[in-house]
């Protein structure tokens, strides 16, 4: 919601409005993105409501700020000098959502980090690891393995089980 009349779709998206193929309704736009998903922003007659609702809920934000940011230039405009546009939202389940969102989203960032440092601490020791049995194979009088080749097999194992706990991250 808005402390100022709602401007129609028109003027506040005239540049999508022009490149589009489909002519929006007065109170009505729909944007899509490139991975398919669409996002809808509808505007109330006489309320100062916007509505803006999509496939889920990430796709919102960009979407949101946009508008945001077109509303204030809007009005900065329109009405120099005045009051100043403001927006808010009366639903908190946005918030609590986003926020909840943003958290997950850190915290698998922190632990994708954590696995990275140990990916590459792994990755050092096996390369440390095949130095050793190189120089040992080149000798005319090798001496044992002691072990070198199980150390270099399990750190091995190691690397792509860290290496799958990633690729899972990621997704």
């Amino acid at each position: 919601a808005t402390n100022k009349d709602p401007p129609f779709i028109k003027e506040l998206y005239p540049d999508v409005v022009e490149r589009s193929q489909v002519a929006p309704g007065p109170n009505i736009l729909t944007l899509s993105y490139h991975n398919g998903v669409e996002v809808s922003i509808l505007v109330s007659k006489n309320g100062g409501k916007y509505r803006i609702q999509g496939q889920n809920l990430q796709s919102l934000g960009l979407i949101l700020k946009d508008l945001v940011s077109r509303l204030e230039t809007f009005y900065e405009l329109k009405e120099p000098g005045s009051e100043p546009c403001v927006v808010s939202t009366g639903d908190e389940t946005y918030s609590s959502e986003m926020n909840t969102l943003i958290d997950e989203h850190f915290s698998i960032r922190q632990s994708i980090k954590k696995l990275m440092e140990k990916l590459e601490k792994y990755t050092a020791q096996y390369r440390n690891i095949q130095k050793r049995l190189l120089i040992r194979f080149k000798d005319k009088n090798p001496a044992p393995l002691n072990y070198l080749d199980v150390l270099l097999s399990g750190t091995y194992a190691n690397i792509i089980e860290i290496a799958n706990e990633i690729e899972q991250h990621q997704q």
